[in-house]
């Protein structure tokens, strides 16, 4: 598959400019507070080493310069909704990494980066099509998406199942990541309600959000999709995240 203007290219023959591309994107574009959840940290790095055939860039032809960074792993799901977990993106990580049984027949997207420079020109729409087409060179059948909408944290308020309603004037997603996903062939198949989940001391979760948490209760800190829920007396701050489950056909894709 081309991509005009693009080369795609993944981390099995790139990996020292993709790994590094990776953890600056991160960094610039994640909020402080999600690179501290106990299930990515135990094997966020294994992914370069298992599979780094699943983590991907697309290179701008014209500088030589990284735009957006992908990240994926295969594991098994024999295509019913009901087999879709609430854990969402933290048991695509840990059913990817621990597969008790099944063959591998199905990608689930872990993130796309689009570096912010670089974003609102289709670049997002492009690493769609080059996460299903890593899919098919591997022989995997569908592609699932614990997908984190966009725009959910000006509305952390809002329950994750009331905001997929939301529509817009076309009667697509209010959330544009959400509506690039189901443009792109993708079906919504419902809410993962505890998908992410970050638990730190109240210093901690201090140092991530630049906030004071001055006593128990619910906060809204930015960048979050929902608030956290402080407990002052055991020095406890836990954050629950919920996602979207969204599923891509792959093979049929083009």
């Amino acid at each position: 598959m081309e991509f005009q203007g693009y080369a795609l290219r993944t981390a099995d023959e790139h990996l020292d400019q993709i790994r590094r591309a990776a953890d600056d994107a991160s960094a610039r574009v994640w909020p402080e507070f999600l690179r501290h959840c106990a299930v990515a940290n135990s094997h966020w790095g294994k992914l370069w080493t298992r599979f780094p055939e699943y983590q991907y860039a697309l290179v701008d032809d014209s500088t030589g310069h990284v735009v957006a960074i992908g990240h994926s792993l295969p594991l098994a799901w024999r295509g019913r909704r009901e087999d879709l977990p609430a854990e969402g993106w933290e048991w695509a990580m840990t059913d990817g990494m621990q597969l008790s049984g099944g063959a591998r027949n199905t990608m689930s997207a872990l993130a796309i980066i689009v570096l912010p420079e670089h974003q609102g020109k289709g670049v997002g729409s492009l690493m769609i099509r080059a996460m299903r087409s890593i899919g098919r060179r591997h022989g995997l059948d569908r592609l699932v998406v614990p997908l984190r909408p966009t725009l959910k944290s000006h509305y952390p308020l809002t329950p994750m199942d009331r905001y997929v309603r939301w529509r817009n004037e076309d009667g697509l997603p209010l959330d544009p990541w959400l509506r690039l996903h189901v443009r792109a062939g993708g079906s919504v198949l419902g809410v993962c309600p505890d998908a992410y989940r970050v638990e730190g001391t109240v210093a901690q979760w201090e140092e991530w959000t630049g906030m004071r948490l001055p006593e128990s209760g619910e906060y809204i800190v930015p960048g979050a999709l929902a608030p956290i829920e402080v407990d002052a007396d055991a020095d406890r701050v836990r954050y629950v995240e919920a996602n979207v489950w969204v599923a891509h056909e792959v093979r049929s894709a083009r």
